[in-house]
């Protein structure tokens, strides 16, 4: 990541930190990181953020992950991920494993879909 995009980056996270009420602090803490570590982020003082403590602080401030890794120039994928784990991932721990089967299936009727190519029979399922 160059400056500019360290700057971005930075500039981003204070804008929608100071957008929600948070202080750096809290920031930290909600991310389990050091609040040094948010302050430097929101400075542009880091080259090569965590892909993790990215992931985190996008959870807490309620944004895309894949924006913030954009800003990070982390390369992002060109195709969208297939619709079982998609589920998986977006409502982790807020669908049971039948209503993303029953999800997948509605999807796969309407749109005539044989196989989506993702993970079978719970391969993905924790």
């Amino acid at each position: 990541m160059d400056d500019t995009q360290a700057k971005d980056l930075g500039d981003y996270l204070r804008a929608r930190r100071q957008e929600l009420g948070l202080s750096t602090r809290a920031l930290a803490a909600a991310v389990d990181v050091n609040m040094a570590q948010i302050v430097r982020l929101e400075a542009g003082q880091v080259s090569s953020p965590r892909a993790e403590v990215l992931g985190q602080i996008a959870k807490t401030l309620g944004v895309p992950v894949a924006d913030l890794y954009v800003l990070a120039g982390y390369p992002t994928p060109r195709g969208l991920p297939n619709i079982r784990p998609y589920l998986r991932t977006k409502y982790d721990g807020q669908l049971s494993a039948e209503a993303r089967n029953e999800i997948e299936a509605i999807i796969q009727r309407d749109l005539g879909i044989q196989d989506t190519s993702g993970p079978r029979n719970g391969e993905d399922e924790q």
